[in-house]
């Protein structure tokens, strides 16, 4: 148990400027953590029209295809496909040309 008590006048200011410093940060994470929500919600707002990638002749093994933070390698030849994102699994998902 922690005996405050037993504390010297300067160890307890600096145990009373540690505990404001304390909820001086919390408040700022709790800041940034509203901020960095705010932004994920701009973010996937400026997403309403999902991109598609179409492929009419060949797109060959070892492809990366990219869309937005999703990534997919092609593992064989595909030939006239689609590629969009499917956004409940965020995941990209093959489709057809």
């Amino acid at each position: 148990m922690f005996d405050i008590n037993g504390l010297t006048e300067e160890e307890k200011e600096k145990l009373m400027l540690l505990a404001r410093y304390h909820g001086t940060m919390k408040e700022s994470i709790a800041g940034i953590l509203h901020k960095i929500e705010d932004e994920k919600r701009t973010l996937a707002a400026g997403r309403k029209t999902v991109p598609r990638i179409r492929i009419r002749d060949r797109a060959y093994p070892n492809v990366t295809v990219r869309i937005w933070d999703s990534f997919l390698v092609l593992k064989s030849q595909e030939m006239y496909v689609s590629f969009s994102v499917d956004r409940e699994r965020n995941a990209i998902a093959k489709g057809v040309f």
